[in-house]
């Protein structure tokens, strides 16, 4: 890769050497496309603030001693972090129910952090006039606030390049595949790479269409007995 790739040590993973290989071989044009949640974003400040909403709401303290690192994929996986003093049931039904609408709310979105690392290749990858795509599990509602925070961080899509799921009655792996495939379809040339920290995706993707390189971003709130091939190019773990 050129001297203007990404400062630091010496890529380490294989999944820093296949994206700066990849950023050199292929064509002005190609498709490149990212998840968001968890992957150009790190969502848990949206369930910490949903957290701290929900004791303001019952005057409660029981998500006083929760912090950052603590948060889990959910609000119910949350609130039964071994770490923390468990909430009987119905506190955790009651917070489950909250962060189901906290956590979606298009306004909440701005809560999200930026996981600097894969934003830097989302903007090389801009900078080698490649066709940045995002793809994303957030339903069609959260179409505008989503393409607002891209454009905070400096990846504001071209019209078309942003497509979140119509609703939750689709099924998150197939759907993107499916996507992924049409965008091939637009192109005679492959799709460069999927970025996702979505070890379900990418599964789907592998056995569906596995012309389509998959590079998985390592996060803490995927399980690893979701079967990967081996070679999979995988980047550092963000949280």
């Amino acid at each position: 890769m050129s001297a203007d790739g990404p400062p630091g040590p010496a890529f380490q993973t294989a999944g820093e050497r296949f994206l700066a290989t990849q950023l050199d071989l292929l064509a002005p044009g190609s498709i490149v496309v990212f998840d968001l949640d968890n992957t150009l974003f790190d969502t848990r400040p949206r369930t910490l603030a949903s957290a701290t909403d929900f004791d303001a709401l019952n005057v409660s303290r029981w998500f006083a001693a929760l912090e950052l690192a603590q948060v889990r994929h959910d609000g119910r996986a949350t609130a039964r972090c071994p770490e923390l003093p468990p909430p009987p049931e119905p506190v955790i039904a009651s917070f489950g129910a909250h962060w189901d609408d906290y956590f979606w709310r298009p306004e909440s979105l701005a809560l999200d952090t930026p996981i600097a690392s894969v934003v830097r290749w989302a903007q090389l990858a801009r900078e080698h006039d490649l066709d940045v795509r995002y793809l994303t599990g957030r339903v069609a509602y959260l179409q505008a606030a989503s393409h607002e925070a891209l454009r905070r961080i400096g990846l504001e899509p071209t019209v078309g390049a942003l497509v979140c799921k119509p609703d939750l009655s689709v099924r998150t792996g197939p759907w993107k595949c499916d996507v992924l495939a049409q965008w091939k379809r637009e192109r005679e040339r492959p799709i460069g790479w999927f970025m996702t920290e979505g070890r379900r995706d990418l599964a789907c993707l592998q056995a569906t269409a596995p012309e389509v390189p998959g590079v998985l971003l390592d996060c803490s709130f995927e399980s690893l007995a979701i079967s990967l091939h081996p070679d999979t190019p995988t980047l550092p773990r963000a949280f």
